[in-house]
This record gives structure tokens, sequence and C-alpha cells, in this order.
């Protein structure tokens, strides 16, 4: 049997959970905006998440066009850079 891990090794592993769902965040948010932009519907993009139209396009509508709050903050906090801005 292996040791369990540290504090110190289940911290890092949620820092670094938390940086994958975050990057994964960006990556579904410019999947969305492409997507609107090449014409797919609010409903087929909900459809694709398992979620109405309208619960879609509250989650991604503010920040399909620029950088949203949440995404420039964890930009200047990560030293990272946002490309691609409409």
């Amino acid at each position: 049997m292996g040791q369990a891990p540290t504090p110190e090794q289940r911290l890092a592993r949620i820092a670094d959970a938390d940086r994958q769902n975050r990057d994964a965040d960006i990556h579904l948010r410019e999947l969305v905006k492409e997507a609107r932009e090449s014409g797919i519907s609010w409903e087929a993009i909900g459809s694709a998440l398992g979620v109405t139209r309208q619960a879609a396009q509250q989650r991604f509508g503010n920040s399909t066009g620029k950088k949203s709050e949440a995404i420039e903050k964890w930009a200047k906090a990560t030293g990272r850079t946002i490309v691609g801005e409409g």
C-alpha cells in the first residue's frame, strides 16, 4: 500500500484542477463564440450542452463578443494573455 498524499500534494492537486477548469472554461467560451459567429443558434448550442437555449445564452451571451470580467481577472492573476478578442 502506498502512502497517502501529503497536505501539500493535496493542495497542489486542487490548484491544478482549478487551472484545468479555468482553461476548459476559456476553451468552451471560444468554441461557443465561434459557433455563434458561424450562425449556429443558441438552441443548438444549448442542446449540445444539455441545457435550454436561455441557459446557454445567459451563460455565454455576455462574453462571446469580448473578454468577460472573470476571464480578464483570471488572465491578470495568472499572467496569461487572452488572444483573439472580438
